[in-house]
């Protein structure tokens, strides 16, 4: 993989480099690795280096930073006990049976159920 990596990174030498040659070299030369690869990184975008990376047969794809994904997420809203506003919970990107989960209400409030638990549990 590393080998396919270093082609389409431009530097298909890397692979003969014997700091790079295996797994246990690369990670032992880590920072060396690192010096060459992270300027060619940030020399293009993160759609070009998807579509030079998958061409080359390197797995890869792009990974939304926690900005762009909340961005894209999907939120419900739920009544606040305080009667004037309301609270956000992310829906989450699963789905079981083919169904989104959504919460039925809000989190609660810290110790807003004790009373009920407890009596759950004592039974009363």
């Amino acid at each position: 993989m590393f080998s396919a990596l270093a082609k389409a990174m431009g530097h298909a030498e890397w692979s003969e480099d014997e700091r790079f040659s295996t797994n246990v070299q690369r990670v032992h030369h880590r920072d060396e690795l690192d010096e060459h690869l992270v300027p060619l990184f940030f020399s293009k975008s993160k759609l070009e280096w998807r579509e030079i990376l998958n061409r080359h047969g390197v797995p890869s794809d792009i990974v939304a930073t926690v900005p762009e994904a909340l961005e894209k997420a999907t939120w419900v809203e739920h009544d606040h006990p305080d009667g004037g506003s309301s609270v956000k919970s992310l829906i989450g990107s699963y789905r079981l049976d083919g169904e989104i989960l959504v919460a039925p209400r809000r989190s609660p409030n810290l110790g807003e159920h004790a009373n009920e638990v407890i009596e759950d549990w004592l039974g009363e």
